[in-house]
């Protein structure tokens, strides 16, 4: 390791995701000024590759589905415009909850053990008030 006060030689205990070779890289984190700190492997894992089809997949489902849905009930998709308190008001608060969860899951980064649980809550509460809306206007309607 180049270190700044000379080179030294280290030995780290790194995970692989097949079986060890001989002449394997792998990536490092240390502070050259700092070898009393020693090193550790870079850990790094992501999902960005599969989360962009998956996004898009959706969106053209949506682009889809969503037109044949409305055409269908074109007087019911009016009558969801009128804003009715005991229907939107519960489903605004759902939403409220559902982006402070998202602003704090990141903005706070909280361990994955807590954010992964509040991303997934945030993620549906969109949903969640799309439901509770409909339930409350098919309530409001009769």
């Amino acid at each position: 390791m180049p270190f700044a006060d000379g080179p030294r030689t280290l030995t780290l205990e790194v995970e692989t995701a097949g079986p060890a070779r001989v002449g394997r890289e792998t990536t490092v984190e240390y502070a050259p000024g700092a070898p009393a700190l020693g090193a550790q492997p870079h850990a790094y894992a992501t999902v960005d590759g599969l989360a962009l089809p998956w996004i898009l997949a959706l969106a053209f489902a949506g682009l889809v589905f969503v037109p044949v849905v409305l055409a269908d009930g074109r007087r019911g998709v009016h009558a969801s415009r009128r804003f009715r308190p005991a229907v939107h008001l519960p489903a605004a608060a759902v939403l409220l909850v559902g982006a402070g969860l998202a602003a704090y899951v990141g903005l706070a980064l909280p361990s994955p053990s807590a954010g992964w649980p509040l991303a997934v809550i945030s993620s549906a509460t969109p949903w969640l008030a799309l439901g509770l809306g409909a339930a409350r206007s098919g309530r409001a309607r009769s």
